[in-house]
């Protein structure tokens, strides 16, 4: 399975324009999400593998691995709380929009595919 490159992380701040550049001028908050989203993005996505194959089974079709991502996003990272669960909680939003009409729709849901195959493998099920 080919390794899929960090997303080019876009990191928008909501609100009043000075206040929020203000506000990363100061805790450089984009910079730190994109530190934690490049720290975590792997282990996140293997977690939402092994949750898939357990929970949902093989994923074949792009339109599997979006109902796979909102089940998960509903199962798992609604209730998450913790350092950085909304920073999870937007990632895998991100990623299932990109799965459902982002330009690499087709490309990022067969790398999906390929993540869940492997974790079943690794677990010894089969394919």
């Amino acid at each position: 399975m080919d390794l899929l490159p960090f997303p080019a992380w876009q990191i928008d701040l909501v609100g009043d324009p000075e206040a929020v550049a203000n506000w990363d001028r100061i805790f450089n908050i984009k910079q730190r999400y994109e530190g934690k989203a490049n720290a975590h993005f792997r282990d996140w996505t293997e977690l939402f593998a092994f949750w898939c194959e357990r929970e949902v089974g093989l994923i074949e079709t792009r339109q599997q691995v979006v109902e796979a991502l909102d089940r998960y996003m509903i199962a798992v990272l609604q209730r998450e709380k913790g350092e950085a669960s909304h920073l999870r909680r937007s990632v895998f939003e991100m990623l299932r929009w990109h799965c459902y009409e982002g330009k690499d729709a087709d490309r990022l849901s067969a790398w999906f595919t390929g993540l869940v195959r492997s974790q079943r493998q690794l677990r010894g099920t089969g394919s």
